[in-house]
């Protein structure tokens, strides 16, 4: 499943999303939006892992604290796109421990002051809970559906053919009977 992820523009900012596309996408159309990134892209799990810069497709780095609205753009089959966007709240706070250690070069100069022995990430989810992690998780339920029929193919021309005939034959009866004299 591929997913594009955008975010509202803040003030100052220039929109670079146009008008059809925001109508096609599904976002509130009296805002103005950011592609940050497209193409982000699930693994065989429906993971969408952000974290990996090896994995150049889905790589995202410094996005801020804030509502994001992940797009759906493609599926796989069975499915059917989502016919609308999804939020995802992104609201984390790194807390870092440090340990001071005074180091000073030849001259007597300060050069570092401490060094960083622990960072926590925690991450406010949708609902409000506080849990430490490094990821922000959020959950997409997209459920199998159907596939609609063809319209307007071969068959519809037939049966329309048919039913013009059908209409013409009722037509013929009805001069038919008009023009025979009455016999009583």
């Amino acid at each position: 499943v591929v997913f594009d992820l955008y975010r509202e523009a803040k003030t100052g900012e220039t929109p670079i999303v146009n008008a059809e596309t925001v109508k096609k996408t599904g976002l509130d159309s009296t805002k103005s939006w950011i592609l940050v990134k497209s193409g982000l892209t699930t693994d065989a799990n429906g993971i969408i892992d952000t974290s990996d810069s090896a994995n150049i497709t889905n790589y995202t780095h410094g996005l801020a604290n804030g509502d994001y609205y992940l797009v759906e753009t493609k599926t796989v089959k069975g499915y059917n796109l989502l016919t609308k966007p999804v939020e995802v709240k992104l609201d984390v706070t790194a807390t870092t421990t440090w340990q001071k250690t005074n180091v000073y070069d030849a001259s007597g100069n300060l050069v570092k002051h401490g060094t960083v022995t622990k960072t926590t990430f925690t991450h406010t989810s949708n609902n409000g809970d506080a849990t430490k992690t490094e990821l922000a998780v959020a959950k997409v339920v997209n459920r199998k559906g159907f596939t609609l029929p063809v319209t307007g193919g071969f068959g519809t021309l037939l049966f329309s053919g048919i039913g013009v005939l059908l209409v013409l034959a009722g037509v013929g009866v009805l001069f038919s009977l008009k023009k025979k004299p009455n016999r009583a």
